[in-house]
C-alpha cells in the first residue's frame, strides 16, 4: 500500500530519499506494528470468557517496552526521521491514537488490573505526548483519528 500511495500521490513523500533514514522510517513502523497489535490482542483477550494472565502479561510487556522505545527514540525531535511528516510518523500517531481509543473505552483500566505498571500513556512518555500534541491539529491526523465502533455480533 505504502509502494503504491508514493507512486500515485509522490508528493510529499512519506519516506525520505536517504537509504539509511528509509530503513529508519521501516524499523520505527515495524515497532509501532508490535505495539499495535499487542493492543489489538489485548482486545480480543479480554472478550474471552477466561482471558489467559500469562497472554495478557505479555502483550502488556510488549504495549510497555514499544511504547517506551518510540518515546525513546522519537526524543526531542518533532518527527521521528526526517524534517518533515512521514512514514515513521504516521505509524506512531496510530498507535497513539488507538491508546486513546483503548483508554476512553475503559481498556486501560483493565489492564492496570493485571500490570500496575500501566498507566496512560500521556502519563509515561513526555516525549509522544509532546509529540502527539504538536501533531493532534494537523489536517490529516485530526480527520483520520481512530473510533471506536459499537461491536453488533460477539467476536470471541
Amino acid at each position: 500500500i505504502l509502494e503504491w500511495i508514493e507512486h500515485v500521490y509522490p508528493d510529499p513523500p512519506l519516506l525520505p530519499a536517504d537509504g539509511a533514514r528509509v530503513l529508519e522510517a521501516k524499523r520505527i513502523a515495524v515497532l509501532a506494528e508490535g505495539v499495535m497489535d499487542a493492543i489489538v490482542h489485548l482486545f480480543f483477550e479480554f472478550q474471552r470468557p477466561a482471558p489467559s494472565d500469562p497472554w495478557i502479561a505479555r502483550q502488556l510487556r510488549k504495549l510497555r517496552g514499544g511504547m517506551r522505545e518510540l518515546d525513546r527514540r522519537l526524543g526531542d525531535r518533532r518527527y521521528f526521521v526526517s524534517d518533515q511528516f512521514g512514514l515513521a510518523d504516521l505509524s506512531t500517531i496510530s498507535v497513539l491514537g488507538m491508546q486513546d481509543v483503548a483508554s476512553s473505552n475503559g481498556m486501560v483500566d483493565a489492564w492496570q488490573q493485571k500490570d500496575p505498571l500501566i498507566r496512560p500513556w500521556r502519563e509515561l512518555y513526555p516525549n509522544l505526548k509532546r509529540y502527539e500534541a504538536f501533531l493532534c491539529n494537523r489536517p490529516s491526523v485530526r480527520d483520520t483519528a481512530p473510533i471506536m465502533f459499537q461491536l453488533a455480533e460477539p467476536i470471541v
